[in-house]
């Protein structure tokens, strides 16, 4: 095999990644210190805002164009990011701070009661949820695992968008809001993309860039937030629990990043050969599988006419 020539793209691509989120951060946070007006809850019209939803939208957009660029099996078919000690670390603490929330959502039964029903599903969730990132810390990479706790997860964090989204007391257009609102659909592809990578064994290059777009959006749902409550700026109290999770988010979809980063550095690419003979094998096992179709329902079609013709000859007899 030789050296992955779609190296040089993933570090293009990564470090030009690193430098607009540093931007970005940075924007945001000269946002709450400058334009933010606490009373209102929203941004005044200011330079820095413009620039950073600009940078926003530019580093999604950036992103997303490596699905085009890399092609998606142009590394080493059967690979799978291995977990790090930063990953299991980050791994432990999303499963604590998810599994906490489940008091917290609680609570708000009571609060919002005409959403009742909605935050106590959300907080029984909380728990099951935690499962995932409870594998990762274990290191269990089993796709039978993966998959159910995966969809947990899943189902969680659609959940908490739902009842966000339904909180009428934070404005729907809040900045808050529409930054978490993103962060939560951003996670839960990184989580999708995750267990179907577990599930298929096969690395797609989506997964990366799904990752790093989770970063994003994550750390501008925890890193400023936090800022915007340390300054005094906002003191809504749900949004420093959203914020604190989307932190804990943020470091583990850095953490995973990395990870995924060192293995592609040192990845050779996938030869035509090898995609063919992949292809080869799965359309073998394919017929393997139509084949035992088959041959179940001939027997069960051959048991069926034995028994009928058993009951015809008890009839004749009797």
């Amino acid at each position: 095999m030789s050296q992955n020539p779609f190296s040089l793209k993933v570090k293009i691509y990564t470090w030009s990644a690193v430098i607009l989120i540093g931007i970005a951060l940075l924007l945001r946070i000269a946002n709450f210190t400058f334009a933010f007006d606490p009373e209102v809850g929203y941004f005044d019209p200011f330079p820095t805002h413009v620039a950073y939803g600009a940078i926003l939208i530019m580093t999604v957009l950036w992103l997303l164009t490596s699905l085009i660029f890399i092609p998606q099996y142009s590394f080493t078919i059967d690979i799978r990011p291995e977990t790090g000690r930063a990953s299991r670390v980050c791994a432990l603490v999303c499963a604590a701070v998810s599994a906490a929330t489940s008091l917290f959502f609680f609570e708000c039964s009571t609060y919002y009661a005409h959403h009742a029903k909605l935050y106590v599903l959300t907080a029984l969730f909380s728990l099951l949820a935690a499962i995932y990132f409870a594998l990762r810390f274990i290191g269990d990479t089993s796709p039978e695992h993966h998959v159910l706790s995966g969809y947990l997860l899943l189902v969680w964090l659609g959940m908490i968008l739902a009842a966000t989204y339904l909180n009428l007391y934070v404005q729907m257009n809040s900045p808050f809001k529409i930054t978490f609102h993103f962060a939560l659909a951003a996670m839960m592809f990184h989580v999708f993309e995750d267990v179907r990578m577990l599930v298929k064994k096969r690395f797609r290059i989506a997964y990366y860039a799904y990752t790093l777009i989770a970063v994003l959006l994550c750390g501008m749902a925890s890193v400023p937030v936090l800022f915007a409550y340390a300054i005094g700026a906002w003191h809504e109290p749900d949004y420093l629990l959203y914020g604190t999770l989307s932190l804990s988010f943020t470091c583990y979809l850095c953490a995973r990043a990395h990870d995924t980063y060192k293995l592609l550095m040192k990845t050779p690419v996938a030869t035509e050969e090898e995609i063919a003979a992949d292809r080869e094998k799965k359309r073998l096992e394919k017929e393997k599988q139509k084949q035992k179709k088959k041959k179940k329902g001939a027997d069960a079609q051959k048991t069926q006419g034995t028994e009928n013709s058993k009951e015809g000859d008890d009839k004749h007899v009797s």
